[in-house]
């Protein structure tokens, strides 16, 4: 497996992170905070998972210095940080290339949708929390 499609994934992730205004401030946004570590290959690429900060939020977020993240995603990150990427792909019968080619195909839908006006952050976010939640 090729790094560069999980690389262009990471891109896409803090491209799309960026289109919107910080989830703590209004500030244009201008990075995506991971709330579960993004070594969590299963959490990495999931809008969800996102939190859009400025810069200086991010730093203070990293000091412990500011909690931005929603009840929600306090909660998410309780859930589900130790899931494990194997089980899912056997769950789903998948192989790791396949869940990076869906995951960046996802979200150069998802960055082309925003930027044409087709959706918003927030209903990718709702969107996202319905199937996983479910």
């Amino acid at each position: 497996m090729s790094k560069f499609k999980e690389n262009q994934c990471d891109k896409l992730v803090q491209q799309i992170a960026v289109l919107g205004g910080s989830q703590w401030s209004d500030l244009p946004a201008e990075c995506g905070h991971h709330i579960i570590h993004r070594g969590s290959y299963l959490w990495r690429w999931r809008l969800m998972n996102i939190a859009p900060l400025t810069v200086e939020e991010h730093q203070m977020t990293h000091a412990k210095l500011l909690n931005p993240l929603f009840d929600w995603q306090k909660q998410m990150f309780q859930n589900h940080r130790h899931d494990l990427l194997e089980r899912y792909l056997h769950e789903n019968n998948l192989i790791r290339e396949e869940f990076v080619n869906q995951a960046y195909d996802y979200l150069k839908q998802v960055k082309y949708d925003i930027e044409h006006g087709l959706t918003k952050w927030e209903d990718v976010i709702k969107k996202e929390r319905a199937k996983w939640e479910d």
